[in-house]
Order: structure tokens, then sequence, then C-alpha cells
């Protein structure tokens, strides 16, 4: 008998994201007639209480993350789970956010998720699959980050091996992670270089644009010897 060295995945929504009142639809791509079916899902479309029957929350730190994570910031009302980040000390971290997992696990199949960003940058906007444990009991030990998204117009897609550990030449753990970014729908970014070099003190920026934008980026150098930007 061939060992299914796969472990079994949950899925995890993560930091501030909006779940949308829309049942999953196979793509066109899937053949339909191999027997697919439909065997977990969840619209949101309970009382606040409820979410914790299929659900469960990190309540707690994580120490690569600037939040720590709870239930109170996961909250379900009129058919959408909101996931919402707050300004406030709690776990060791100036910010709190919401992240919620499957309590079912899976293997092979069909997952997808449909939700909004939060609109502010600086967050995480997630939907993965991983193995849950800190010591495998069958197989690999794995995560699959479908989407990290980052507003407003970019999707980071992960891979994460962590079973196999190796040490670097300076002691520091390593383990095999690959990674593709995809951006879309917003216009290319944009820069501004100002020709003849200036000295102030304050600096405001105006725009004619009413549309909202965000300033990824801004830059002031040094005098070093007339060469700009260094």
């Amino acid at each position: 008998m061939k060992k299914n060295i796969y472990r079994s995945l949950i899925l995890i929504i993560g930091i501030q994201v909006i779940g949308l009142n829309i049942h999953a639809q196979l793509p066109s791509s899937i053949d339909t007639t191999q027997n697919w079916f439909l065997s977990w899902s969840d619209d949101f479309n309970e009382e606040d209480p409820q979410l914790d029957n299929k659900w469960e929350s990190q309540n707690g730190p994580s120490g690569h993350i600037l939040c720590s994570r709870w239930r109170e910031n996961a909250v379900v009302k009129n058919g959408v789970l909101e996931l919402q980040a707050r300004k406030e000390k709690r776990g060791g971290q100036e910010w709190t956010a919401g992240n919620i997992w499957t309590k079912k696990r899976f293997k092979y199949g069909y997952f997808e998720c449909r939700y909004k960003y939060a609109a502010a940058e600086a967050t995480n906007n997630s939907f993965w699959l991983m193995t849950k444990g800190n010591e495998p009991t069958e197989g690999k030990r794995f995560e699959i980050d479908i989407n990290e998204g980052h507003y407003p117009n970019e999707v980071n897609t992960n891979i994460h091996q962590w079973s196999d550990i190796t040490i670097d030449k300076q002691g520091k753990k390593t383990h095999y992670s690959y990674h593709k970014g995809f951006p879309f729908g917003a216009k290319p970014g944009y820069s501004i270089q100002l020709e003849i070099p200036i000295s102030v003190k304050k600096v405001r920026l105006t725009s004619r644009n009413h549309a909202r934008f965000n300033i990824g980026e801004f830059r002031v150098y040094g005098v070093n010897d007339g060469k700009y930007p260094m």
C-alpha cells in the first residue's frame, strides 16, 4: 500500500477581510462530470456566536506578525464576516486583528474564497491552506498561501515547506519557499523627480485629482556632490 504523504489541511482567512454572500461555482476548466460535489461551505448567514461552530481563531500573537489576532475581531453581521484591525495594545502588540481557520480538515479538492481587501496599506488580506500543528503525524508540514493580498492591487502567492528545515552558514534556520506576486487593476506608479535640488524644512503635497490615491514611497536625499539621486 502506498503511503499517503499529505496531511489534512485547514483553511485560513486572515486579517481584515470581508467574505461576501455568494456561493462558490467551479470554473469552466474543471470537468464537472467527474463526480465533483460540494462537501463544505460557509456563507456567514448566521448570528455571530454560530461562527464558532465551524471556525476557530488564533487568540494570541505571532512572533513575525505586528499584531495579535483574536476571536473578538471576527464579527459576523448581515451575512458578512468582518475581520477587524484595531489600534489597541493586546498580546504584546500595538494592534489587534482577526483571523479564522476551519475546524474541519480537508485533503484533495477545489477551494474557493471570495473576499474584499481592507482599504488600507500595511494589511495582509489572506486565504491559506496549511497543515496544523508543530509536529506532523504523517507526511510533510507545509503552507500554501493562495493569496496574501496587499491594498490596493497586489496578490502574493507562496508555498512554504516547513518540514525540511536546514541551517545556513550563519546558523540561521531556513526552509524551502516559493513566491510569486501579481499586480492588477491600478495604473502603474508615477515618479516625480525635481530637476533642481531644493532645501526646505517642510514639504506639503497636494493633488488636483479628486480620486483617492496612495503614496507608496517618498525619498529625501542628502547632499552628495551634486549627484542626485544617490
